[in-house]
């Protein structure tokens, strides 16, 4: 009991002394510790300092050692890598070459058969297109019935095609008798234009595969030649339509053929020749060139690339033609007016150039003397235009049969045509006619001079046929001039003639 009172006392005097000096006993110790702590590391960190600059001090040179020695690896190392670098380029380099001889080689042989084939391939198309014409025949001749004009002496039962044979055309004469004529095509007074030239389209793009191509209405005056080859400008007729297909085709096939289009345009007058696009010049000339063809010297001619210049020149020289009136016709051209579109093509791909032609022929009508009712210069006009439209016909029959002696020389007209006429060359003639009673005698005479030339057969000898010179007045030519003899009955054969 003492002990516990004696220790309660010192534990009081020592909280007295705690709280005067504002410390805990706890405390003492603690502090002491902390004291102690710091002062060792304080010492360990002096001994770390100590090791880690001596351990530096041998690490550098270590380092300097390595990194010497890393250095020169490193440039071996370099070096060996620029080596495989530069092999390995050079391989790449041969392994490419290689490659593309193979490439160039594969693909020489394929672009050579592909050029093989597309040669054998425009070779056949030709081929048939010509065996498609031929079997037509290379001559073909189509009759167009002019529709009715108001105020005219009308018929509709006079001219009609047959029923049962739309390509025959029946005529009925004034004492009730019928008689039939045979043609390639016979459009009646409803076909449109666009009928008409859908019917020739295949043969004006034969020009661009270098053939000679022909393509003339005939027909008395006022049977409606000019209007089915030039017709108005909202319903334009062969002309306009067979330049627009030909420009359009060209420009289909612009990626393989380079074209040079040029254009003529002339008119036979009275046995002479006339520039239409150069009115003023003199009198034109045909001679034969150092190649030994049909030349027009001092002709005139265009390049166009388009066809709008082609019409522009067309309606120029139409301006330039020479017209009169006549009691036929208040406005008879009294020329044969010929536009000549000259059709150069470069394939590109066959490295072959070809010359093709088209002709596009408003022929003078034919006319008697005395319905015409003209003197003078008009009968000298008149008297020439049914004596060439009679040789041409004569031409036309005689290459239609093959004969071996063909016409050409015996007018200014048919000399112009003889390239364009012969050989592969492609002919269509469009016979125009009228239900106009008044104008029956002559619609009959061309029906049967067309007649004749269509049932004449198509031979299918792929041999061209042998012309010879024509004499002048050959025992051949009686044979064909009366093939028209109804048409030139009233004229007189020699155009030269003046029986004003």
């Amino acid at each position: 009991m003492l002990l516990k009172q004696t220790l309660y006392k010192v534990e009081k005097e020592l909280e007295n002394i705690k709280i005067c000096n504002k410390i805990s006993f706890a405390e003492v110790p603690i502090m002491i510790d902390k004291e102690v702590q710091e002062d060792d590391d304080l010492q360990l960190t002096s001994k770390g300092c100590e090791r880690t600059v001596s351990k530096q001090s041998l690490l550098t040179h270590e380092d300097i050692a390595m990194l010497t020695t890393n250095k020169n690896k490193l440039k071996k190392d370099r070096i060996e890598i620029e080596v495989m670098k530069n092999n390995l380029n050079s391989q790449m380099r041969q392994i490419h070459e290689e490659g593309m001889k193979k490439v160039f080689s594969v693909f020489s042989n394929t672009f050579s058969k592909l050029l093989l084939n597309y040669k054998k391939e425009v070779e056949h198309r030709k081929r048939l297109h010509d065996i498609l014409v031929r079997l037509k025949g290379n001559i073909r001749v189509f009759c167009r019935i002019r529709p009715i004009v108001a105020g005219e002496e009308y018929e509709k039962n006079l001219i009609n095609p047959d029923y049962f044979d739309p390509d025959q055309i029946n005529v009925t004469s004034d004492n009730g008798s019928n008689k039939s004529f045979g043609l390639d095509k016979v459009f009646d007074e409803q076909a449109t234009q666009s009928n008409i030239y859908e019917e020739i389209s295949p043969v004006v793009t034969s020009c661009i595969d270098g053939k000679n191509v022909c393509i003339f209405a005939y027909g008395h005056t006022g049977s409606g030649k000019t209007f089915t080859m030039d017709g108005p400008d909202k319903n334009p007729g062969i002309v306009r339509r067979a330049i627009t297909e030909l420009f359009q085709s060209l420009k289909d096939q612009s990626e393989t053929i380079e074209s040079t289009i040029s254009v003529s345009m002339i008119e036979v007058y009275n046995e002479k020749i006339n520039d239409l696009l150069s009115p003023s010049a003199n009198t034109l000339t045909l001679r034969l060139s150092e190649l030994g063809r049909q030349q027009i010297r001092g002709l005139s001619s265009t390049e166009v690339v388009n066809v709008e210049q082609v019409e522009q020149i067309i309606n120029m020289g139409r301006k330039n033609r020479i017209v009169s009136s006549t009691a036929a016709n208040i406005s008879s051209s009294r020329s044969h007016s010929i536009t000549m579109v000259n059709v150069r093509i470069y394939n590109k791909i066959s490295q072959i150039t070809t010359i093709g032609k088209l002709n596009l022929i408003d022929l003078a009508g034919s006319e008697r003397v005395s319905k015409s009712q003209v003197v003078g210069q008009q009968l000298k006009e008149a008297q020439c235009i049914n004596k060439s439209l009679s040789e041409l016909g004569n031409v036309v029959l005689a290459l239609r049969t093959k004969a071996t002696h063909v016409p050409f020389r015996n007018c200014l007209l048919t000399r112009l045509l003889e390239e364009s006429l012969q050989g592969d060359s492609k002919t269509l003639m469009i016979v125009q006619i009228t239900k106009n009673r008044k104008y029956l005698s002559e619609a009959v005479s061309s029906l049967t001079f067309a007649d004749k030339i269509s049932k004449v057969p198509v031979k299918q000898s792929p041999t061209r046929p042998k012309l010879l010179l024509p004499s002048h007045d050959g025992a051949d030519n009686k044979k064909y001039k009366k093939s028209l003899s109804d048409i030139t009955t009233d004229s007189d054969n020699s155009c030269m003639t003046d029986q004003s």
